[in-house]
């Protein structure tokens, strides 16, 4: 039986992490672009990273600029990997000027 409920070809429920891991890595990366939603990105050529937020867990993807094919997934919930979003953000919001 399958963590997710399909309604027209769409997944619909949202899954916990375990479940998540235990999907095939097609299933994994139909979910993420069919459910996550992308809150950043960064972009260092030739690699492009984006940050999907997907229920209660992020997943990170990296891919290749220009062919947009993915080299790699890291998924987790809180930690470094989180906080590199912040530090990028955080240079890029200019200061108040007073």
């Amino acid at each position: 039986m399958k963590p997710f409920v399909y309604l027209n070809d769409k997944m619909l429920l949202k899954l916990k992490i375990t479940s998540f891991l235990a999907l095939s890595d097609s299933e994994q990366f139909e979910y993420i672009f069919s459910n996550g939603k992308c809150v950043a990105e960064i972009k260092k050529p030739p690699i492009h990273q984006k940050l999907f937020s997907v229920g209660s867990f992020y997943v990170e993807v990296h891919f290749f600029e220009s062919n947009q094919k993915i080299i790699m997934k890291k998924i987790f919930k809180e930690g470094e990997l989180l906080e590199k979003y912040l530090v990028e953000y955080n240079q890029k919001i200019p200061k108040k000027i007073s």
